[in-house]
C-alpha cells in the first residue's frame, strides 16, 4: 500500500507549537478537521507543542475540545500528562469533558495520576473528575497512580480529594 499522506502545514505547526503559523494557517483557510495518522491539530497540540497559544488559536478557529485522535485520546488527555498546567486550564474552559475516556476507559484523571501532575489533578477534580472511574481492565485511579514514582504522594492526594481506598 502506498505512504499516508504527510502532515498539512497546520498539523505541523499545532504539533511544534507555532502559534503565529497557525493562526495565520487557520486565517488562509487550513482544514482545522485534518488529521495525520488519526490525530487532528488540537490531539497533537497540548501534548506535543505544548504551546498555550496554538491550543488557543485552535480552539479560537472553532476546534471541538472534545475531539478522539487514534486510540481515542482526547486534547485533555494528551495534556494531562504532557502539556503545561495552562493548556488543561484552557480546554476545561472551552468544554473539554474530565471523564471522557480513550478506548482502553482511561481518563485524563488516570493519566495525570499516572505521572503525579497533582496541580493537573486538582484542577480535573474540581471540573468533576470521578475520582473513582475504572478503566476497561478493572484498574481505578488509584491503582494509575501506582504506575510511576511518586505512589505515595499522588494516591495520598487522591484520597484527601475523595477517592475510595479499595
Amino acid at each position: 500500500p502506498p505512504p499516508p499522506p504527510p502532515p498539512t502545514p497546520l498539523l505541523h505547526a499545532a504539533k511544534h507549537g507555532y502559534a503565529a503559523i497557525t493562526r495565520a494557517l487557520l486565517a488562509a483557510g487550513a482544514d482545522l478537521e485534518a488529521a495525520f495518522q488519526g490525530w487532528p491539530a488540537l490531539v497533537w497540540a497540548p501534548g506535543h507543542g505544548r504551546d498555550l497559544e496554538t491550543v488557543r488559536a485552535l480552539l479560537d478557529a472553532g476546534a471541538n475540545s472534545n475531539v478522539r485522535g487514534r486510540s481515542a485520546a482526547s486534547p485533555l488527555q494528551l495534556a494531562a500528562y504532557l502539556g503545561p498546567t495552562e493548556a488543561v486550564e484552557l480546554l476545561l474552559a472551552r468544554g473539554a469533558d474530565p471523564n471522557l475516556p480513550d478506548e482502553r476507559g482511561q481518563t485524563p484523571l488516570m493519566l495525570a495520576a499516572e505521572h503525579a501532575r497533582h496541580d493537573v489533578i486538582r484542577l480535573l477534580v474540581d471540573a468533576g473528575a470521578d475520582l473513582n472511574a475504572q478503566d476497561e481492565d478493572g484498574r481505578s485511579v488509584l491503582a494509575h497512580a501506582d504506575y510511576w514514582a511518586d505512589y505515595a504522594g499522588t494516591a495520598d492526594l487522591l484520597i484527601t480529594l475523595g477517592a475510595n481506598e479499595e
